[in-house]
């Protein structure tokens, strides 16, 4: 999963210890990876579209700006707003 930076406890795989999103602590919890992708797809689709370029394709906020057409500032806005949910939604767990 190269969707973050994940740390998968290794004793139990598939298992997410520590979840890190642009080196901003997201989660600290014991959730199967599913449970990320699952909040992920929640997001409404234009914070899902930058978190996916972000984390899955590694694009700058430049380079997903200039692919969405957006400025870049808002894609880093985009992505705190992702963050700030994404931590939400899987504190739950």
């Amino acid at each position: 999963m190269t969707l973050a930076s994940v740390i998968i406890d290794s004793r139990e795989p598939g298992w997410v210890q520590s979840l890190t999103f642009g080196g901003v602590p997201t989660a600290t919890v014991a959730l199967d990876a599913g449970d990320v992708w699952a909040a992920i797809d929640a997001l409404p689709p234009t914070l899902r579209d930058v978190v996916t370029l972000a984390y899955g394709a590694g694009q700058t906020h430049a380079e997903i700006g200039q692919r969405l057409g957006r400025p870049s500032g808002t894609v880093s806005y985009q992505l705190s707003k992702a963050r700030g949910l994404l931590a939400t939604s899987l504190a739950g767990f």
